[in-house]
């Protein structure tokens, strides 16, 4: 700071920066194997023979690189519930990508931000069995494994803040999937995350049965 005492603070100079290289819209006719790509890809066997490569969307449907299409059943993972090429969310993108393409939320904000927390509270409901949402705050994650991660934290912080530090345990079930990081990985349920991940992690006291009537129900139980 000494340094800087009376210093003359000049404008910024303008910078010529070389135009951004557009990705390619041509696509390989051959996908090149899990094991051979540039990628690495979560939860692929690396000896399966090729990668399906996606190239577009409308609405419910996705088209491949050899030009089949496909119903897609998982949203993308539960990221497109309103489906592809909606033109209203291509717009709405457009125009913020504009304004202000991201900023972060570490002792910051931006109106955007603060109006769609304000949209999620109202839209949730009054009282559910266990608490209600009034009052509350919305914390915004990148993801189902982040926002698991943070529930644990969370839940950890509350009880070392009223006094109960020991009570950290979580029973999960098997077959359920709550992410693939460190701590969302080890709630899952699946024996594939797990195996040569060290995982589960110790505050997973156990993963219970899930009410699986084919593959876990007793004799004598009903659905």
């Amino acid at each position: 700071m000494q340094a800087l005492r009376g210093a003359r603070l000049t404008a910024p100079r303008a910078v010529s920066a070389a135009p951004c290289r557009a990705l390619s819209t041509t696509f390989r006719r051959v996908t090149p194997s899990a094991r051979d790509s540039p990628m690495l890809y979560p939860m692929t066997n690396l000896h399966a023979p090729n990668v399906m490569q996606i190239v577009s969307g409308k609405g419910c449907y996705v088209t491949d690189e050899h030009g089949r299409q496909h119903l897609e059943g998982m949203s993308g993972l539960w990221c497109t519930a309103l489906g592809w090429g909606n033109e209203e969310l291509v717009e709405a993108a457009a125009e913020q990508l504009r304004t202000l393409s991201y900023y972060h939320c570490y002792a910051r904000s931006s109106p955007w931000t603060y109006e769609l927390a304000e949209r999620l509270l109202q839209m949730a409901p009054e009282a559910a069995p266990c608490h209600s949402f009034k009052g509350g705050r919305v914390f915004f994650g990148t993801g189902g494994s982040d926002g698991n991660d943070t529930q644990v934290r969370l839940l950890w912080h509350y009880f070392n803040a009223i006094g109960k530090p020991l009570k950290k345990g979580f029973v999960s079930r098997k077959r359920g999937y709550h992410g693939s990081g460190v701590t969302s990985g080890s709630l899952t349920g699946l024996p594939h995350v797990h195996a040569l991940f060290d995982a589960p992690l110790s505050f997973v006291r156990a993963h219970a049965t899930c009410p699986h009537k084919y593959r876990d129900g007793k004799p004598g139980e009903s659905d």
